[in-house]
């Protein structure tokens, strides 16, 4: 009986597969053409030397090119900024930090007749506006202290490119006195013409590098200011650029920069105002902070409140009140933000601690490198007590000096350049002039 059955079993299977093969095949549609790009063709060629023809390069005579000093006639027009103008202009400039407050200045539209007010949207739209002032406020802090690094780069190249015009002036000299006299008079050790020559084309190599980010950097801090495009006019950097002596009190610093960051003061923001009518927006910002991936902070705070909902919808689908859903998803964003507030805070409080201890060693390195000017001088002024070896030994000393020189004016700018970053991490240079 079950071997009857098996066998009827498997002839109607096998007359259905049958009559699936007989049936009219389905038309498959061809695969789209591959995106892949087919391996590139290249020739066999065997290698040769990367030297290119001399004939077809540039030339420059590097012991015709005279240095003049920033201070003579036909060197440029200059326009005099200091680094309070440039953070403040900086500051004005901001287009992001408009856009924010242009959404701030958007009325908020009562609804129609018809529609019930959403009893959430006020707290909604007035907490949105706070953050997008705390938003706009970030936004200019780093818009400052991008400009005012381009401020400090450009008075250290002018105050190199100075002393290197300087002491390639010394350098002339000196080759000129080696130039005339007899080899047998030239005092032992001292470096020959070419000698002297390849020191001239090396002084040049750093003109040429000193000119380029001058050019560059004039370009980049004209447009940060807010100068009009075209304009072809230098900036000179106005600053006495001294240095304080009183010590650095670390803590302070660090109480200052979590008061007043403005990341800091959105997180606390929302965690003081997260509701109900909030929730869509501390979520976006939860999302631009790195919580979940998301767009960057600024395109969410742009985000408008949700809605009113219909007085239908609301007859037809009244909301609880309050929604427990709504509720506890509440308390888990406030535990979200008490833990993100704090490890921001950490991060912060590390952030300044380090620009602390940075301004710290550059404060030594500015003494270093005082001491290496003051030697270099002593020892010029001993050589002139006696003039021992004639000016042979007196290029070489002033030389010296203007090498010192230029490293005392980096190592201070770098100081305030230093100083500059620990603001922005402190949150405090978006303060608009009024």
């Amino acid at each position: 009986m079950w071997r009857t059955v098996r066998i009827v079993t498997f002839v109607l299977a096998a007359t259905g597969l049958a009559g699936c093969r007989t049936t009219a095949p389905v038309a498959v549609p061809d695969p789209p053409p591959s995106t892949i790009p087919p391996a590139p063709t290249l020739p066999e060629v065997k290698p040769k030397s990367f030297e290119p023809d001399l004939k077809s390069l540039p030339t420059l005579d590097v012991l015709s090119i005279s240095p003049h000093p920033l201070s003579v006639d036909g060197v440029g027009t200059f326009r005099g900024l200091s680094a309070e103008q440039c953070r403040s202009y900086a500051v004005r400039a901001v287009s992001t930090a408009a856009l924010l407050e242009q959404e701030n200045a958007v009325p908020d539209c009562p609804p129609p007749k018809n529609q019930v007010p959403d009893p959430c949207r006020g707290s909604a739209v007035a907490f949105l506006k706070q953050v997008r002032e705390l938003a706009a406020r970030s936004e200019r802090n780093k818009a400052a202290a991008e400009a005012l690094e381009r401020f400090f780069q450009l008075a250290d190249v002018e105050g190199r490119a100075e002393q290197l015009h300087l002491g390639m002036a010394v350098l002339d000299k000196y080759r000129d006195l080696v130039r005339r006299t007899d080899p047998g008079a030239v005092p032992p050790g001292t470096p020959n013409l070419d000698e002297l020559d390849l020191k001239r084309a090396d002084s040049v190599r750093l003109l040429i590098a000193a000119e380029e980010a001058e050019a560059k950097l004039n370009l980049d801090l004209r447009r940060r200011i807010g100068l009009p495009a075209g304009t072809g006019e230098r900036l000179w950097p106005l600053a006495d650029f001294k240095i304080p002596s009183r010590p650095i009190d670390e803590a302070a610093e660090v109480a200052t920069g979590l008061e007043n960051r403005a990341d800091l003061q959105i997180l606390r923001l929302a965690y003081l105002q997260v509701s109900p009518g909030t929730l869509s927006s501390v979520k976006e910002i939860l999302r631009g902070s790195g919580a979940v991936p998301m767009p960057g902070p600024i395109a969410s705070m742009l985000v408008r409140p949700r809605p009113v909902r219909s007085a239908v919808e609301n007859w037809l689908n009244p909301p609880p009140c309050p929604d427990p859903c709504l509720v506890q998803e509440v308390a888990i964003r406030k535990q979200q933000l008490f833990d993100l507030i704090a490890a921001k805070e950490r991060g912060a409080a590390d952030e300044i601690r380090s620009f602390v201890i940075g301004l710290r060693a550059q404060w030594s390195r500015v003494g270093l490198a005082r001491w290496k000017l003051d030697k270099a001088r002593k020892a010029y002024d001993d050589w002139a007590k006696n003039k021992i070896g004639g000016d042979f030994a007196a290029y070489p000393l002033l030389i010296q000096i203007h090498v010192a020189r230029a490293e005392v004016i980096d190592e201070v700018i770098g100081w305030h350049a230093a100083r500059a970053k620990l603001l922005e991490a402190q949150g405090l240079l978006a303060e608009q002039n009024k």
